[in-house]
């Protein structure tokens, strides 16, 4: 009569993972937010870019509001946690707002280009540094209210 062996195989990573030793935790992330402001100026050229980009398109229009809705959606998902990364974190919640903005007014059909010009300036005045913290708490709780305009339809 033959017997069956199951045979459970050492993976090198799990032994990898028992083992003392490696950079501690707080020391990684120290060193992921030094890796991140070495980041910081390039990445701020992008965000202004996909900014400016942004603007021009809403400026030329599209042949649909829908299509202009759905243009500025894109590129304001594109630009979420570039703010943090840029070293002005108010950037990330107003393209958030920006984006429910948008949802809701595709989903009740409304649109209106006043509110999209609002958050398009919104963003470049959060895009400056030097903005105080309390000013930019006041534009995303005024940006907060022009959303919550379109949330009920």
């Amino acid at each position: 009569m033959s017997s069956v062996r199951f045979v459970v195989p050492k993976l090198r990573l799990t032994q990898l993972l028992k083992e003392p030793g490696g950079m501690a935790v707080a020391d990684a992330v120290v060193q992921a937010g030094e890796n991140l402001v070495t980041l910081r100026p390039t990445c701020r050229t992008e965000l202004a870019a996909l900014l400016e980009q942004a603007e021009a398109r809403a400026k030329a229009g599209c042949e649909t509001d829908r299509e202009l809705i759905d243009l500025m959606y894109e590129y304001a998902v594109r630009a979420i946690g570039a703010g943090e990364i840029c070293g002005v974190p108010a950037v990330d919640p107003a393209l958030i707002s920006f984006c429910d903005l948008l949802d809701h007014m595709k989903t009740h059909a409304r649109f209106d280009r006043e509110a999209i010009d609002v958050y398009l300036r919104s963003w470049r005045l959060l895009m400056n540094p030097e903005l105080p913290e309390a000013g930019g708490q006041a534009v995303l709780v005024g940006l907060r209210q022009v959303t919550d305009r379109y949330a009920g339809g």
